[in-house]
């Protein structure tokens, strides 16, 4: 699977749309688990933006230098915090929250001088790092 800038940036573009169409979901669809044992919309979209923050914040720098990626925090904890905070957080607050991390890792993707077109295959790192936005 080759993977490229126009894709990684036509991903982001329907994701800032898909997420603003959340405005429209009752708050009961909102504020409840998508299916038995599984969390709400509001769990996911928040626990996308504690995700981005770390990735734009902690890895993209190592990425986009060549450097071995910083070791990722406890993913259960982390996303155990996400969706306490979702829990307690105004809709409007979680999706604006989401927009504008994907908005800035966006425009950092816009503004990064090197080619992202390289097979996923080929570097295994770069690619978990793409996979994550």
């Amino acid at each position: 699977m080759t993977l490229n800038k126009e894709t990684v940036m036509d991903h982001y573009e329907h994701t800032l749309e898909w997420a603003q169409s959340l405005t429209e979901v009752t708050e009961e669809e909102w504020r409840s688990a998508i299916t038995d044992g599984k969390w709400s919309i509001a769990e996911i979209i928040a626990h996308f933006v504690s995700w981005d923050e770390f990735i734009l914040h902690d890895r993209l720098k190592e990425f986009w230098n060549d450097r071995a990626l910083c070791k990722a925090p406890d993913v259960h904890e982390m996303n155990r915090q996400s969706a306490e905070r979702a829990r307690h957080e105004e809709r409007s607050e979680t999706i604006g929250r989401f927009i504008a991390v994907r908005t800035v890792a966006s425009r950092n993707e816009e503004n990064r001088s090197i080619s992202l077109d390289y097979t996923l295959s080929d570097r295994s790192n770069r690619a978990d790092v793409i996979k994550l936005f």
